[in-house]
């Protein structure tokens, strides 16, 4: 009886002493993965003057910006807005059966993309994009300037170094049926210094080097299209003007500390065509460009 007494007695919490504190749950607001992520891109691309096969030339020189706001609202759900503005300032000298000259003035996108990302599982991923798009001379019509689309996919997380997906997208065309097309998506990181990842309708392979150094081979394809000017006396009111080019650059980048990144890309348009549509959607010009060299730029901030 005594042992048994002694037993107890050491065994539970002394009389008047709490026990321990139930500790609250975490709230999702306080996890580091529900902070609002903040990107800011400044960008420039120059486009060396280069002939069409027809006659006339054609050289191109962009700049704008694109920012991406991305939001974690839960463990599963996120959702972000990608918003690009980009001005093309462009000399298409179309050939003298045309009219000859330069048939634009000053050609703006502004493009939305809201998107929405459900993850289901810790390898399956799905998100939802919308796509509204505003593309073109300063003196289009508003309402023939817009196009809407959107695409669907679905990603798997194979390990901690490889991710891929595969999905469907539709796009809106200027004067023109609706585009169907499929969206690829690879992620991989064979080494710590190398990452090889797509980019919507591109490919980039990167390589850390010494130091905040990177290399990197970007290969791409970008599809324009603008609604013209509906002025008197122009070349072709209301119609369209649709650039396509295929571009393989070499970016060399510079991350002097993490959220901060410069870079400078050469290389080569490999491909680019034009074509002319009046605003009944016929026909008038459609060539091709000789390849070419660019320079570009680009300047990333994340907040």
């Amino acid at each position: 009886m005594t042992i048994a007494l002694i037993t107890l007695a050491t065994s539970a919490p002394a009389l008047g002493q709490d026990a321990a504190p139930v500790q609250p749950p975490v709230q999702w607001s306080d996890d580091p993965r529900a902070q609002l992520q903040i990107t800011l891109e400044p960008f420039t691309i120059a486009g060396f003057r280069t002939d069409f096969d027809a006659g006339g030339n054609v050289s191109v020189r962009r700049a704008g910006w694109k920012l991406s706001l991305r939001q974690t609202i839960s463990r599963r759900w996120t959702l972000a807005l990608n918003v690009l503005n980009e001005y093309s300032f462009a000399d298409y000298n179309v050939p003298p059966a045309l009219g000859g000259g330069d048939p634009v003035d000053l050609l703006t996108t502004t493009r939305f993309l809201p998107s929405a990302t459900y993850r289901f599982n810790k390898r399956w991923t799905g998100t939802v994009t919308g796509r509204f798009e505003i593309t073109g001379e300063s003196g289009a019509g508003f309402g023939k300037s817009l196009l809407g689309g959107g695409t669907l996919t679905a990603r798997q997380r194979v390990s901690e170094r490889l991710t891929f997906g595969f999905g469907i997208g539709f796009m809106q065309r200027l004067e023109s049926s609706v585009q169907i097309f499929p969206v690829p998506y690879f992620d991989w990181r064979p080494s710590d210094v190398l990452h090889i990842y797509s980019d919507h309708l591109g490919l980039t392979v990167e390589r850390t080097l010494s130091g905040p150094w990177f290399l990197a081979v970007k290969a791409r394809y970008e599809p324009r299209e603008y609604r013209l000017d509906n002025r008197p006396g122009a070349l072709l009111p209301g119609g369209v003007l649709r650039d396509e080019s295929a571009i393989i650059g070499v970016e060399i980048g510079y991350r002097p500390r993490p959220g901060v990144e410069a870079a400078l890309e050469a290389g080569s348009i490999v491909h680019q065509s034009i074509e002319l549509l009046k605003a009944n959607g016929g026909e008038t010009f459609d060539d091709e460009a000789d390849p070419t060299m660019f320079i570009a730029g680009r300047v990333r901030f994340r907040f």
